[in-house]
């Protein structure tokens, strides 16, 4: 029996696998975030974890498996994330925390810094490409539905198509997320509620917009 199988000393609870493994999979994340994918190594993600190479190599066959289970659970954060967002109906409710996401300091603040590291792994890995574009088109279209509905009721300009309005405020995301971390100064709370406002003042119809009297 290895040490990794002996059973739990007296008095001190059994380890559960899923729970040691989610508990190294945030360890890793926190590399990750330090070092990004390239730079995190199995012995850097062990040290934070506080534990041994062999301890994680026991719950992960190797990097490119913990990479894979970290990515997993990232989409899966995405994708329900972007399920309670549109269960709201409400389109401008819901572009505003779209936008607002890339300076999120909550639940989801370390799924969006992971999401912009994969999207630069993407480039040079076409099966992790190929895995986001399912989950991000997903989000993209549960958002045009929103936002075709909206138009329907003349709460959104119906010049434009629905997808194009919906890349148009994903696009805009993305950039912030990629530029808010290299510039925070840049992005102060002011500037970005009064950058959030301007770009859904975007969508609204030309009366609301007091473009046409």
């Amino acid at each position: 029996m290895s040490e990794l199988d002996d059973p739990p000393v007296r008095g001190r609870p059994a380890i559960d696998p899923e729970e040691k493994r989610d508990e190294l999979v945030q360890a890793a994340l926190r590399v990750i975030q330090a070092r990004g994918f390239e730079g995190a190594s199995l012995r850097q993600i062990a040290i934070e974890a506080g534990c041994t190479t062999g301890v994680l190599t026991h719950y992960f066959a190797n990097k490119e498996d913990l990479f894979r289970q970290l990515t997993n659970l990232m989409l899966e954060a995405m994708t329900d994330w972007g399920d309670q967002l549109v269960a709201s109906g409400n389109v401008y409710e819901v572009l505003r925390q779209v936008l607002e996401a890339p300076f999120a300091t909550g639940e989801y603040s370390e799924v969006w810094y992971l999401w912009y590291q994969l999207l630069l792994k993407a480039r040079v890995d076409g099966a992790l490409a190929d895995k986001i574009n399912v989950h991000a088109r997903a989000l993209h279209q549960k958002l045009e539905v929103l936002v075709s509905a909206a138009q329907s009721r003349g709460e959104v300009r119906d010049d434009q198509a629905a997808d194009l309005l919906v890349e148009q405020i994903v696009s805009v995301t993305e950039g912030w997320s990629l530029m808010a971390p290299v510039d925070p100064g840049r992005y102060n709370a002011t500037r970005r509620e009064a950058l959030v406002d301007l770009a859904l003042d975007g969508l609204r119809p030309p009366l609301a917009n007091g473009a046409q009297t």
